[in-house]
């Protein structure tokens, strides 16, 4: 048995999130004692639900540095140098939850993370650190910010995972590296309601009240459908409460949600199997690339995928086999290609099976096994 403490940095149930609680089921399996540090959320709740040993620590506020696709600054805003300068600042919190559990290993579920590599050094340099990168790391207009996370995982990471290989290019560090894909957990295969609860799902959105997942894109692309006499009802789930600081942009939203018909909005909810299972075809409009786990998702379940042609996405979805792609923003061309899969029930099936067998070949819980060989015998395979 190997003492392993996580940190994780957001207390929501997202992407990031769920592969936490993934390695949380997988560490627990293989009789690892497990401390977590993590904010206060339902992340938490239903970590202390399932996993009754797993000892939980609750963290205000964390020193991280937030630079990848969708969550970074500009190098002059105040908000980057207030972040940059609060990252190099003794976290005492994390400290003391170091000194208290003094584990032999420690794993940072995400790159906004990377500045706690070094404190990890100076409070003990004989603890192994395992950095897991959920993030696409932005490169900013001249990189510097970008090398200096790099330099820092190259200096104190003893092994770095990436969720794809397009992420692993991206970022390209020489220290020691491997491939850690999503899965989904034999826990959350058992839906939380049956399908009959959920009704006509139709086109189902996962991402919430957001610009980065791309619900303005997808939304005016539905009116383009209503006015085509196409009817198929469009469900959203994910936290409905924007955070944005601009008042206009939750107007923008409120004023999409009222205009176009046929659409159920679901917000949060724990498990989205039966809603998945239910659905004609999963809507990924990200505007920026994004960990493209509806994807995986919709696999499982065997739905096909529509979603914004970028690189980041390709590992998963490759057009006119598992999907269809359409350009970043296009509004026309997303309401185009909805149209020509959703008129088409061959169609739909075809590619619902090849996302099958895109999750089966991609995203079992077997990607595991490459952070479960180096905690038992350092091994990276």
């Amino acid at each position: 048995m190997i003492k392993i403490a996580i940190f994780h940095h957001y207390g929501g149930w997202g992407g990031a999130g769920l592969m936490l609680y993934n390695l949380t089921e997988e560490l627990v399996r293989a009789g690892h004692e497990v401390h977590i540090l993590l904010p206060e959320g339902k992340l938490a709740g239903f970590i202390h639900r399932d996993f009754p040993s797993v000892h939980l620590r609750y963290i205000s506020y964390i020193h991280d540095f937030p630079h990848y696709s969708g969550g970074s600054y500009f190098a002059l805003h105040p908000g980057f140098i207030l972040r940059f300068l609060r990252s190099r600042r003794v976290d005492h919190d994390f400290e003391s939850f170091m000194r208290k559990v003094a584990p032999t290993h420690l794993i940072l579920n995400s790159s906004v993370l990377i500045p706690y590599l070094g404190k990890t050094r100076l409070i003990n340099p004989e603890i192994k650190t395992i950095l897991v990168i959920q993030e696409n790391v932005a490169s900013g207009l001249f990189g510097l910010r970008k090398d200096y996370l790099r330099r820092l995982t190259e200096s104190y990471s003893n092994l770095t995972l990436f969720i794809s290989e397009f992420d692993q290019r991206q970022f390209h560090i020489r220290s020691r590296q491997g491939i850690m894909r999503n899965w989904i957990s034999r826990k959350s295969l058992l839906p939380e309601r049956e399908d009959g609860e959920v009704g006509k799902v139709g086109m189902l959105y996962m991402g919430g009240l957001s610009r980065l997942k791309g619900l303005h894109v997808l939304l005016r692309a539905v009116c383009l459908l209503r006015a085509r006499g196409i009817s198929e009802p469009l469900t959203i789930l994910g936290e409905m409460q924007n955070t944005s600081r601009n008042p206009l942009e939750r107007r923008l939203f409120d004023n999409l949600l009222r205009s176009v018909s046929g659409v159920q909005v679901y917000g949060n909810v724990e498990e989205t199997a039966a809603f998945i299972a239910t659905s004609s075809v999963v809507v990924f409009p990200i505007t920026k690339p994004h960990q493209g786990r509806p994807i995986m998702e919709a696999g499982r379940y065997s739905k096909p995928v529509v979603a914004t042609n970028f690189k980041a996405l390709r590992e998963d979805l490759i057009h006119d086999h598992n999907g269809l792609m359409f350009r970043n923003g296009k509004v026309t061309e997303l309401a185009n290609v909805l149209e020509r899969m959703l008129a088409d029930a061959d169609r739909l099936q075809r590619m619902g099976e090849a996302n099958r067998t895109m999750y089966e070949a991609l995203h079992t819980r077997k990607n595991a096994y490459v952070l479960l060989n180096y905690l038992s015998n350092g091994e990276v395979k």
